[in-house]
C-alpha cells in the first residue's frame, strides 16, 4: 500500500502569489500526481509540478520528485528558483482564497484519471508483450508530445526491431558506455512513430510524456507497462489489451484523481455540489 508524503501537503493542490523584491509577479499553483516507478514490482512515487505564472510570460512547469529534491524544498520554504535562473518569494495561500487562485491558474485540472499497470503473464516472450505495448501506444499516441528510449535490449532482436534500434542509435552524438541512453523521438513525425512503435516495446526503457507531464512508460522489453488514461476510457484500454490475453493480465490500478474539486472545498469549508 502506498502511504502519501504528508511532507508534501503545502503543495498538494497549493496555490499562492510570487514576489520580487515585495511586489507582487505572478502566481504558482502546484499539483502532485502519483507515477509508476521501474522496477519489479514497480513502485508508485509522487511527482511535483509547480505551475509559474510571471506577468507578461509564458507558463513554465517546474517538475520534481519528492521534498527531498532541492527546487521542491525551497517552494515548501517560500522560495522558488526558475529554469531561467530566476529566485522570487512565495507566499502560499490557505481557505477559499487558496481554492479561488488554484482553480483559476488550473482550471483544466479536474477531469480524472486512471494509472492502468498492464501486468504480464509469467514467461511470456517479449514477442507476444510487445503486440500488447503496441496497442498501448497506438491508444495513447494523441497524448504524446516527446519521447525518451534506452537503444538497449535484452533480447535477441528481430531484424525489423534491429534496424529500428540502429536508426535510433544514429540519433546520438555521445560515447561512452551510456552512448545510447535516453534518445528522443517525435511522437507527431511519422518516421519517428513507426521507429518508437517497433522498438519502444524491445526497450529497457522508455519514457512517453506529453504536456502535462508522463503519459506511459515501458521497461525492461515490456515486462513492466503502464499509462495514464482518462477514467471514462479506461475499458476501451483493457479491451484493447484483452484479445491479447496469453501476453498479459489487465491490472488497472486507481491513480490519485485529477479531478479534485470537491475535496478542495471540503477542505475550505464551503459547501459542495
Amino acid at each position: 500500500m502506498h502511504e502519501t508524503d504528508l511532507s508534501l501537503d503545502a503543495v498538494r493542490d497549493g496555490a499562492g502569489h510570487l514576489r520580487r523584491d515585495g511586489v507582487v509577479v505572478g502566481a504558482v499553483a502546484s499539483v502532485v500526481r502519483p507515477r509508476w516507478t521501474w522496477g519489479l514490482p514497480p513502485r508508485r512515487e509522487e511527482i511535483v509540478e509547480l505551475h509559474v505564472d510571471l506577468d507578461g510570460e509564458p507558463r513554465q512547469v517546474v517538475r520534481a520528485r519528492g521534498p527531498q529534491w532541492p527546487g521542491v524544498a525551497e517552494a515548501l520554504a517560500g522560495r522558488l528558483s526558475l529554469p531561467n535562473g530566476g529566485q522570487l518569494d512565495v507566499a502560499w495561500l490557505e481557505g477559499p482564497e487558496r481554492y479561488a487562485l488554484w482553480r483559476r491558474l488550473l482550471p483544466d485540472a479536474e477531469e480524472e484519471w486512471t494509472c492502468c499497470l498492464v501486468e504480464p503473464v509469467d514467461d511470456t516472450e517479449t514477442s507476444a508483450r510487445a503486440e500488447a505495448a503496441r496497442a498501448v501506444l497506438d491508444l495513447v499516441r494523441p497524448e504524446l508530445t516527446t519521447a525518451m528510449v534506452d537503444a538497449y535490449a535484452d533480447d535477441d532482436l528481430p531484424a525489423e526491431v534491429a534496424a529500428a534500434q540502429e536508426a535510433i542509435r544514429a540519433r546520438s552524438t555521445r560515447t561512452g558506455g551510456n552512448a545510447y541512453m535516453g534518445l528522443e523521438l517525435d511522437p507527431g513525425d511519422e518516421a519517428d512513430w513507426r521507429l518508437l512503435r517497433t522498438y519502444a516495446p524491445w526497450s529497457i526503457r522508455a519514457d512517453l510524456d506529453g504536456p502535462d507531464g508522463a503519459v506511459c512508460g515501458m521497461a525492461d522489453g515490456t515486462q513492466g507497462l503502464w499509462a495514464y488514461v482518462r477514467s471514462r476510457e479506461v475499458e476501451g484500454f483493457a479491451a484493447a489489451i484483452a484479445p491479447r490475453g496469453d501476453a498479459y493480465g489487465c491490472g488497472v490500478r486507481r491513480a490519485r484523481p485529477r479531478r479534485l474539486r470537491n475535496r478542495l472545498r471540503d477542505r475550505n469549508g464551503q459547501t459542495t455540489t
